[in-house]
């Protein structure tokens, strides 16, 4: 008679959302998720395959993050705020779409021009009328992936209070006890890349033109 193997976690892995009130955390996320893109790093991995000469700011983006998480020894893809410009039908959301298929990660889209994600965002301890979940805190559930790549609009016009949510979800500290209040859970989004565009790059705030 066969028996099961016994469940092994990704390596490398980590916690993604541990409850506040110490129990379980919702949808398993306080169990190891994987930490992808690790074997892509080399010379003929993501840089190579992301393709876009015709994006030299974004591609040079790539390219350093990947040296940076060489040089870190980091065995998986992940990369600074990185700020995207360009009109609509640019290929922004294209680009950090196809960076997440090459580094085989997630690629989700928090849409900051929606008012009710725009509200969780904002919502600290107090959601409100908010939505359930963060479509970032969605998405790495349903993947069990700690390091998706999250596509952010509309922040050049979101208003100061999304703005400083935004922020403390990028922010490497501030980010790391991100508070999905509904779910009751702190949420480490440490390791998330995050790809913003913008249409209008003057009404970008500055302190999030700084941080990306």
């Amino acid at each position: 008679m066969n028996s099961l193997a016994p469940f092994e976690p990704a390596t490398p892995a980590m916690i993604v959302g541990r409850a506040l009130d110490g129990g379980p955390a919702p949808l398993g996320l306080d169990e190891p998720f994987a930490l992808l893109g690790g074997n892509g790093l080399g010379l003929d991995g993501i840089r190579f395959q992301v393709m876009h000469d015709h994006q030299p700011a974004f591609l040079q983006w790539v390219i350093e993050s990947c040296d940076t998480c060489l040089a870190a020894e980091r065995a998986w893809f992940r990369a600074e705020p990185m700020l995207l410009t360009g009109p609509q039908g640019a290929g922004r959301t294209h680009a950090a779409r196809w960076l997440a298929s090459v580094a085989g990660v997630p690629h989700a889209i928090l849409n900051l021009t929606d008012p009710v994600v725009a509200a969780n965002v904002a919502a600290s301890r107090t959601v409100g009328e908010a939505m359930w979940a963060t479509p970032v805190t969605i998405a790495m559930a349903a993947t069990r992936c700690a390091n998706p790549i999250v596509t952010v609009l509309g922040a050049d016009g979101s208003s100061d209070d999304v703005a400083a949510g935004l922020l403390a979800m990028m922010d490497s500290e501030a980010g790391s006890t991100w508070g999905e209040d509904r779910l009751g859970v702190e949420m480490d989004l440490g390791e998330v890349s995050w790809v913003l565009q913008r249409d209008a790059p003057d009404k970008v705030p500055w302190a999030i033109r700084r941080r990306a």
